[in-house]
């Protein structure tokens, strides 16, 4: 069978005000504080002291973790932490928070550097095409050489690329003589544009004549293209129209053109 004991308990005030005697090792218990005595068979209540089983001098702990002092004084509670310090009947309570930050420690030293990376891989780009002349601008021409005799065409002498090469017969240039009339020149060429800025120099006798307009077909036209750009015909290239001598044998005509946009 089971049995359960309950300690001898009461009030602070009631306690105090019964003020008994309890008998030697029995136990009194207050309700309302947590704190206990125990009895020596003589002595009264209020003369009995607090069981203090760790022998902590006039300090008790609450049952919600506040410390009572009693009967202290000398104490000085400084710094921004103390928030409030308050008592009565001799106990004081005091409020601590967290104290203010100290300084910072010094700074620690610099740990060792890395090893560098390896370089990147650096690969260029092609080249890109070269970009058409400008028009308007200073490029050295074309020039054909025109073989004349008897104040006729007779044949073609060269066709001379800006660099200075005779490219007659080579890379989609050729060009005819008396075709498809006579005193005609016809230039085939592979540039896909036209041919501008025909002029001429024309040999008659001691003197170098130079015409902007070759030859005349009419008197409004000298040089017709296709329009597919890949052929030019000058008509009427006579000595009279280019502006050679009709005496004698020789490249008496040459004419400059250059390439257009």
């Amino acid at each position: 069978m089971a049995f359960r004991i309950q300690i001898r308990r009461d009030t602070a005030e009631k306690w105090v005000i019964n003020n008994p005697i309890l008998l030697e090792g029995e136990l009194g218990y207050e309700t309302d504080t947590a704190y206990m005595k125990i009895g020596d068979g003589t002595t009264y209540w209020n003369d009995l002291p607090y069981w203090n089983p760790f022998e902590i001098s006039d300090a008790s702990v609450y049952q919600d973790g506040l410390v009572k002092l009693t009967g202290v004084t000398g104490f000085n509670f400084t710094g921004a932490g103390i928030g409030g310090i308050t008592g009565s009947d001799g106990f004081a309570t005091i409020t601590v928070t967290g104290g203010t930050s100290g300084t910072s420690g010094s700074s620690g030293s610099s740990g060792e550097s890395g090893s560098s990376g390896t370089s990147g891989i650096s690969i260029a780009g092609p080249t890109g095409p070269t970009g058409a002349p400008g028009s308007g601008g200073t490029s050295t021409p074309y020039k054909l050489v025109v073989n004349v005799a008897g104040g006729v065409i007779n044949s073609i002498t060269s066709l001379l690329d800006p660099s200075g090469s005779n490219i007659n017969g080579v890379g989609g240039w050729s060009v005819v003589a008396n075709s498809p009339s006579a005193n005609a020149i016809q230039i085939t060429h592979p540039l896909g544009k036209p041919l501008t800025d025909f002029t001429s120099l024309g040999i008659n006798g001691s003197n170098v004549l130079t015409r902007s307009f070759i030859a005349t077909a009419t008197s409004q036209y000298s040089v017709f293209q296709n329009s597919g750009y890949t052929t030019a015909t000058i008509y009427s290239a006579s000595a009279g129209n280019g502006g050679y001598t009709t005496i004698g044998a020789g490249n008496f005509y040459i004419v400059y053109f250059r390439e257009g946009q």
